[in-house]
């Protein structure tokens, strides 16, 4: 039986950013349009961008309204503006609605989320918070690697770059640390050194320092960069780890035979991880539908979320 699908958002992460490109799978809908065993539609707010999409996939449009019924859903994909996931997880969660992929983050405001989490806990849905590196296979390839390495050399410095938001974009980085070590990011001593608002009004690009399981983290937003950054440097006391080009690409270094510098051993290297990302978010989706997974990472996910509201909080205090 066809899962039936429906996809809330056609704008960049909806249906936009692989909307030319054959080769990559970014977005929601190139996800479903690759599924076989899916049956779905699409609603968005703007008719012209959604009937472009719609002509594209040869799906149909729904016209939602305040009291809409999805329970003919069983998968709902948020992939509209963070200020309105809240308004559709709180409408999805009272429905029961079986699956839900929400685009991260959960919400931007610390009461919308605790309102998310009672809801929760009263339903029966499981809710993908899309973080999307966490779901890649060769991000669990690394997470056994660090578990591995780190029984006889310890994490003992970690530095994060990003770009455009400490919640927005920061966040990713965040919720992969947790994902690779398995222990929730309470940012310890967190002390901001710069701050500016330089992509959002409300969610400042901030370059920081605190601590993790009592490793030093340096946080350094790229402010008013024009191209795109992510990086995680894990730095080991005889070896280092970097995930870079947006996380596309992860490399292993170790201690050099000519010296006591490191070197990168290439046949370690894991790239093309990003590709089709969207790929293995739909399959952890699909799966839940079908009773084969049973935990999302939603309460991760928004335990995160809310840490992350308090410091935008107190810093603008």
């Amino acid at each position: 039986m066809a899962v039936k699908a429906l996809l809330i958002g056609c704008g960049n992460i909806g249906a936009m950013y692989d909307f030319s490109e054959p080769r990559k799978v970014w977005t929601h809908a190139k996800a479903f349009s690759m599924a076989d065993d899916f049956e779905w539609a699409i609603a968005d707010q703007d008719e012209q961008l959604t009937s472009r999409v719609a002509k594209h996939y040869n799906v149909k449009i729904v016209n939602l309204t305040n009291h809409f019924d999805y329970t003919e859903f069983d998968l709902v994909s948020i992939a509209t503006p963070t200020p309105t996931h809240s308004f559709y997880l709180q409408a999805l969660l009272k429905q029961n609605i079986p699956v839900i992929i929400c685009e991260k983050p959960v919400s931007d405001a610390i009461e919308k989320v605790d309102t998310l989490l009672e809801l929760y806990k009263k339903s029966n849905s499981k809710i993908i918070v899309n973080y999307m590196r966490r779901f890649q296979p060769a991000y669990k390839v690394v997470k056994e690697r660090i578990a591995d390495l780190q029984k006889k050399d310890s994490c003992c410095s970690m530095i994060v770059k990003y770009q455009r938001g400490f919640l927005n974009n920061a966040g990713h980085a965040f919720d992969l640390i947790e994902y690779l070590f398995g222990k929730e990011f309470f940012f310890e001593g967190f002390a901001v050194y710069k701050s500016e608002n330089d992509a959002f009004a409300s969610d400042p690009t901030i370059t920081a320092f605190c601590t993790y399981l009592n490793i030093p983290v340096s946080v350094i937003g790229i402010m008013n960069a024009q191209y795109p950054v992510f990086e995680i440097e894990l730095y080991f006391a005889n070896q280092k780890i970097v995930i870079c080009h947006s996380g596309d690409e992860i490399r292993y270094y170790a201690p050099s035979t000519e010296g006591k510098w490191l070197k990168e051993n290439e046949h370690l290297r894991q790239a093309g991880i990003l590709k089709e990302y969207m790929v293995p978010v739909l399959d952890k989706a699909k799966g839940i539908v079908q009773g084969k997974i049973k935990e999302d990472n939603f309460l991760q996910a928004a335990a995160l979320n809310k840490r992350m509201l308090s410091i935008l909080k107190n810093h603008s205090n």
